[in-house]
């Protein structure tokens, strides 16, 4: 029964390994799949979808950012850019008009791509520790699989 559940540990850590060899692998196709689908929803801002406004609108926000790569992508799906690409001054009165020249001047894309890059060590972090934890799991089930056996035997 240990046995079982010490090969079934080292093949389970196998199978994470090969996950995680397989993301480090199709980072570049990560990259232009993300791409493909700003410009593809930068297309449906205005097309009656809220959830495509909302996203958009927040990512912007919180980022700091406007557009793909920048204000520039809005020019032939919108009329004008979205409040969410330019800081709104505090105090500002009546209507404010939000234009490529007072629009954030990085695109989503470059600072998404920032931050994840800027959470990638603690990511890294964990997954190492996790895998010395399965990894001292695998040894301790293994010694106590022998040590039952052993055991078993000298009765």
């Amino acid at each position: 029964m240990t046995t079982t559940f010490s090969t079934l540990l080292i093949v389970i850590f196998v199978l994470e390994v090969v996950a995680a060899v397989c993301g480090i692998l199709l980072k570049s196709r990560t990259e232009k799949y993300l791409v493909n689908t700003l410009e593809d929803t930068i297309k449906h801002y205005n097309s009656n979808n809220t959830e495509i406004e909302v996203i958009w609108d927040r990512v912007q926000r919180e980022f700091y950012c406007c557009g793909v790569v920048n204000a520039s992508d809005w020019r032939n799906h919108t009329e004008g850019l979205p409040m969410s690409c330019c800081s709104i001054p505090t105090g500002a009165r009546g209507n404010f008009s939000c234009t490529e020249t007072n629009a954030y001047q990085v695109g989503c894309l470059q600072e998404f791509g920032d931050f994840i890059r800027s959470q990638t060590s603690i990511i890294e972090g964990v997954g190492i520790a996790m895998a010395i934890i399965q990894l001292l799991g695998i040894v301790f089930s293994c010694y106590l699989a022998k040590s039952i056996r052993s055991d078993y035997e000298t009765v």
